[in-house]
């Protein structure tokens, strides 16, 4: 039986539960809350950031490959603490899609990603995530709705799911499919086309453990 989504926010900490789950490991908000306050890091209404899933996995004990897309890298170069260049940061921020109130988090949680170099892999790449699927990890896609439901909603805002494998096909677990698609007219034709989506296509950020 998988988790679905409590609220609209925190499909990130639903997807890393069900991913949890199939490894045969208990998870609970409570306790992942407890984890990221002791890092310096605050969930909202169980609500993160993609960020936060793979120092948790890491928290849990366990190694995770954290695949981020190339376009990204130059913004990523001035997290490293100590040497970064506020203006031209500045600028880097206002071009992103994350708000400036989430960026404190955002780049502390991605400093702390790369200080966990023995848990945590960083590959500035997309991942190829049916190679993922033949290996037999767990993958943890970011990707937005429009994208995912081949724009049958118009919704840009990024969403987590889970890609559970199942021999050399997977399983995809969208944490949402039961709390909020009834909302929109054409639901059952969004959970219709959703497995018809090919993730050989997929650049966005990925964790797989």
């Amino acid at each position: 039986m998988w988790h679905y989504q409590m609220t609209d926010t925190d499909c990130g900490l639903c997807a890393l539960s069900n991913g949890l789950m199939f490894r045969g490991m208990e998870f609970d908000y409570s306790t992942a809350a407890k984890m990221l306050q002791s890092r310096g890091l605050q969930l909202w209404e169980y609500s993160g950031y993609f960020f936060y899933l793979p120092l948790l996995l890491a928290d849990y004990g366990l190694k995770s490959t954290v695949y981020l897309p190339n376009n990204e890298e130059e913004l990523f170069s001035f997290c490293d603490k100590g040497s970064v260049d506020e203006k031209k940061l500045k600028g880097l921020i206002e071009k992103s899609y994350y708000n400036k109130y989430a960026m404190y988090f955002y780049y502390e949680s991605f400093c702390q990603m790369q200080e966990e170099k023995k848990k945590i892999n960083i590959v500035y790449a997309a991942m190829d995530v049916l190679e993922e699927m033949k290996n037999g990890k767990v993958v943890l896609v970011n990707i937005t709705l429009e994208e995912y439901y081949n724009k049958l909603i118009e919704d840009s805002s990024k969403h987590v799911i889970t890609l559970i494998p199942q021999g050399e096909t997977y399983l995809a677990v969208d944490p949402y499919e039961k709390l909020g698609y009834r909302e929109f007219e054409n639901w059952e034709e969004c959970l219709q086309i959703a497995p018809k989506y090919d993730w050989s296509n997929f650049h966005g950020f990925a964790v797989a453990f």
